[in-house]
């Protein structure tokens, strides 16, 4: 497992390895700028997608937003224009991007050869206390795995930027995540009776314990809900130190 970081544009992360056939890419929005308007944030935005174009030329954006379906297989599913409401997108068509917003909960991309279908497979998996009391994540690594012929072992995963544990920090916690033999070891009471829950390890574990090696497994050193970070936390806003809601990080998935 191994961090990865990038200073290509001062705007933004791009996390890209050239030697598979996909990547990620962060829009850098947040407090970088402190009073940031929403006219100001739709620029932004702009200029996120400008900056993608020349991966995005001539194919269609997927958007996906959190909802009570598991996962969507595109290959499968009649395309929609409006946003896939599902915890998951997988796609072996090479001319989708996934995308989603990103705050505080881990989005993670896969990759891997789908024997099965005979081609390349990408997924881009929204990871959240929802997602994990459904095993929403595992649903849709299992189909990869059992449907598309996808080995655990040939999988590669993408972390994107997601809060930590020791900036993850609630008064208090729903009861029965305090005694679950799941989250056992993910909670923790601090001196002060803060409860810290960490999700990013609960992350890297499940994708550990499907089959994913270590070594596939590339994570963004970005904990969003640290102070100075440059990203939109859900977090810092509920707790008034991040004024502008608009800023969620764009999170995309595609073929290189």
């Amino acid at each position: 497992m191994h961090q990865s970081t990038s200073t290509e544009h001062p705007e933004y992360l791009l996390e890209a390895d050239d030697s598979t056939v996909w990547f990620q890419a962060n829009a850098l929005f947040g407090n970088m700028v402190p009073g940031l308007s929403n006219e100001d944030w739709a620029a932004n935005r702009e200029r996120a997608l400008r900056f993608l174009e020349k991966y995005t030329a001539a194919r269609t954006l997927i958007r996906m937003k959190p909802g009570e379906v598991d996962f969507v297989d595109l290959d499968t599913t009649p395309l929609l224009e409006d946003p896939y409401f599902t915890e998951a997108l997988i796609t072996t068509n090479p001319n989708h991007i996934l995308h989603s917003n990103a705050a505080d909960c881990g989005e993670v991309a896969i990759h891997g050869f789908g024997a099965e279908v005979s081609a390349e497979v990408i997924a881009l998996i929204h990871v959240s206390r929802h997602s994990f009391s459904r095993g929403s994540h595992l649903k849709a690594l299992l189909h990869m795995r059992d449907v598309q012929g996808v080995k655990p072992d040939g999988m590669y995963a993408r972390v994107a930027p997601s809060a930590r544990a020791e900036s993850y920090v609630f008064p208090g916690i729903d009861p029965a995540q305090k005694v679950s033999s799941v989250w056992k070891k993910y909670v923790s009471q601090d001196a002060n009776g803060m409860w810290h829950v960490d999700f990013h390890r609960r992350t890297l574990d499940d994708l550990s314990r499907f089959g994913i090696p270590e070594q596939n497994i590339t994570v963004s050193e970005v904990d969003t809900a640290a102070p100075d970070a440059p990203y939109f936390s859900r977090m810092k806003y509920n707790k008034g130190t991040q004024p502008v809601r608009s800023g969620n990080g764009l999170m995309y998935a595609l073929r290189g």
